[in-house]
């Protein structure tokens, strides 16, 4: 991904300041609050990040658990590429560092104009979901199995 981005952000008709910006971000920064409207893409140049969900333990009691740790190279926020969505998770810095902040729509319409790097760059985004919902599956069954085990109930099945 990262030589689709550099491509992307090198190129004269990608400009910066309105349809991409370098962010730097310090240690403990909000950089996306769950429950927002989404309207753009992040990738990691520098640092570290970690997703957080809020966890609803019953209605007088939340907490944000962490997911997982966003480092260099990784890219987040991209099903706003379908258009405003909701956030539904928080991101925030665990160290120093530096994003590329890149405006969906203007990604959307730059990517209609050039097929092929589009082509290339909704393959490798398709690529990453289909990893990170493995990921999810497996942590699903994990907490399942868990689930089982702590209410005694796999010893009767």
């Amino acid at each position: 991904m990262k030589e689709l981005i550099q491509q992307l952000i090198s190129d004269q008709d990608f400009v910066e300041n309105i349809a991409w910006k370098r962010r730097h971000f310090c240690n403990n920064e909000l950089i996306i609050n769950e429950g927002d409207e989404g309207v753009a893409i992040y990738f990691v140049e520098q640092g570290k990040l970690l997703v957080n969900v809020q966890v609803n333990l019953d209605n007088q009691r939340n907490i944000q658990q962490g997911v997982s740790e966003l480092n260099v190279g990784d890219i987040f926020g991209e099903m706003c590429l379908q258009g405003a969505i909701i956030r539904t998770a928080s991101v925030k810095a665990i160290s120093e560092g530096v994003l590329l902040e890149i405006n969906a729509i203007e990604l959307k319409l730059y990517l209609d104009r050039h097929p092929a790097l589009g082509y290339s760059m909704y393959k490798k985004m398709f690529d990453l979901l289909v990893q990170r919902l493995s990921r999810a599956n497996d942590r699903i069954e994990s907490l399942f199995a868990w689930g089982l085990k702590a209410h005694g109930i796999e010893s009767h099945l």
